[in-house]
């Protein structure tokens, strides 16, 4: 079983929800910024807050591999 099941099954609501967030920020923090920013963009409207926060924390650091990861998972470039 992994953690995140273990998770999944053992607690529920926002303790739930940041401990699967963290999890997946350390093992894969572009993958993890790219689903945050499809998040962000997806369906009707744009979460402004959310997508200028995670552009304005993370470009000088690892906007490229952000980038590239984004392209991987959903099969378009970011841009």
């Amino acid at each position: 079983k992994t953690i995140e099941d273990t998770i999944k099954s053992e607690m529920s609501g926002n303790l739930a929800k940041t401990y699967l967030a963290l999890i997946s920020n350390i093992r894969n923090r572009p993958g993890y910024f790219a689903q945050e920013i499809k998040k962000a963009i997806k369906g009707l409207g744009t979460d402004e807050h959310t997508l200028n926060r995670i552009i304005v924390s993370r470009c000088e650091i690892d906007t490229k591999q952000i980038k590239e990861e984004y392209a991987k998972l959903y099969n378009k470039p970011l841009e």
